[in-house]
């Protein structure tokens, strides 16, 4: 049962390479190695064919999943492929709590008023610390343009100040 849950992840992906090569010595015996994982490593060194994917019921109970192994090459897949695909991660691969912090800026770049964050200062310490870059530079431009914006209202704001000053200093005379 998950033979590599203590192992490093480095370990993890030379793991089912030591088990062949262990097995490749002992060849004359019929052996069959039956193991749990959670690991994307690990899949991504055996075959579909030789995996069963399994999941719970609403009751808790445990079932074969048979419609992934039709879709999804688990043999040299990308491990984080593996891992939303393979363990049902259907909410991305992206922690809770970053996700929320993320969600906040997002709602605060488009304008909604009763976020937590409160002006671009905070919005932006958030972005510089986001590790994703596809994430982090979407939201990084759509920040730009919201003080940008800000900007160019400000300016408008000061020219037509400007104006009617000169209209207010015309009219005293």
């Amino acid at each position: 049962d998950e033979p590599d849950i203590a192992l490093h992840p480095e370990w993890q992906k030379r793991m089912i390479n030591y088990i062949i090569n262990f097995f490749n010595l002992i060849r004359d015996k019929n052996i069959h190695l039956i193991f749990t994982t959670h690991s994307p490593f690990l899949l991504s060194d055996i075959p579909k064919q030789n995996i069963i994917f399994l999941d719970k019921n609403e009751d808790g109970t445990c079932k074969v999943v048979n419609e992934l192994k039709e879709k999804k090459e688990t043999f040299g897949a990308n491990i984080h492929t593996l891992l939303s695909d393979s363990f049902f991660m259907e909410n991305g691969l992206t922690g809770e709590f970053a996700k929320g912090k993320i969600d906040e800026v997002i709602q605060y770049l488009n304008g909604k008023e009763d976020t937590k964050i409160k002006n671009d200062d905070e919005a932006q310490k958030l972005v510089n610390i986001i590790g994703e870059p596809i994430v982090k530079n979407q939201l990084q431009r759509m920040l730009d343009s919201k003080r940008l914006k800000k900007i160019d209202e400000i300016d408008a704001i000061k020219k037509s100040m400007a104006e009617m000053q000169k209209r207010l200093d015309e009219l005293e005379k």
